[in-house]
């Protein structure tokens, strides 16, 4: 059995995202800063992200690799 959304239960998430600051609105010339500015949810994703690469780097060998 497929599991099908309908576009009705699209529509609620979508709300419930935007009234938690978890998706924003945004457009293409958007720097991070301005997303950050609005987005309280995108700004800690993305010091928790910092601060987990800090913690443990990527190996630069790993990141140029074809």
């Amino acid at each position: 059995m497929e599991n099908v959304i309908s576009k009705r239960q699209i529509t609620r998430t979508d709300e419930f995202l935007i009234k938690h600051n978890i998706m924003v609105e945004t457009r293409p010339d958007m720097t991070l800063e301005e997303i950050l500015a609005i987005c309280p949810f995108t700004r800690k994703k993305y010091e928790q992200a910092k601060a987990t690469l800090e913690r443990c780097p990527f190996p630069m060998e790993l990141l140029f690799k074809k």
